[in-house]
C-alpha cells in the first residue's frame, strides 16, 4: 500500500478553522469576563468543539431563525452549501405529501 494517499476535500470545498490564539485569544477572553455566563450541556460543548476546530465543515456557526423556519417546510437551508461546491442548485428535493419521503421537485 502506497502512502502517495491525497486528502480528501472538505465538504463545501473551504475547511473551516473558528480557533483563535495570541492576542485575539487574549482579547476575546477578556471580552468574556463581562458578559453573562450560560451552562451549556456536554452535548452543546461537544458541538462548538466539532465548530471550532472544522469538523462540521463548511458549517461557521448555528442555524439561524431563517434557517429554521425554510428547514421546517422545505427541508433545506435557506442558503445553500451545494451551490458553492458547484453541483446544481435548481434541484431540490422535498418530502412527497403521500409518503413522506424526499422526491427531487420540479423547479417553477
Amino acid at each position: 500500500m502506497s502512502n502517495d494517499v491525497a486528502p480528501i476535500a472538505p465538504h463545501g470545498g473551504t475547511l473551516v478553522n473558528l480557533q483563535v490564539a495570541g492576542s485575539d485569544a487574549d482579547a476575546l477572553a477578556d471580552e468574556a469576563a463581562n458578559i453573562p455566563r450560560v451552562t451549556i450541556s456536554e452535548r452543546e460543548l461537544s458541538d462548538l468543539e466539532m465548530l471550532a476546530t472544522g469538523a462540521l465543515s463548511p458549517l461557521t456557526g448555528f442555524q439561524t431563525e431563517d434557517d429554521y423556519h425554510a428547514r421546517v417546510p422545505m427541508q433545506r437551508l435557506s442558503r445553500s452549501f451545494a451551490s458553492r461546491s458547484g453541483s446544481n442548485a435548481t434541484s431540490r428535493r422535498r418530502p412527497s405529501p403521500s409518503t413522506g419521503r424526499m422526491t427531487p421537485s420540479t423547479p417553477a
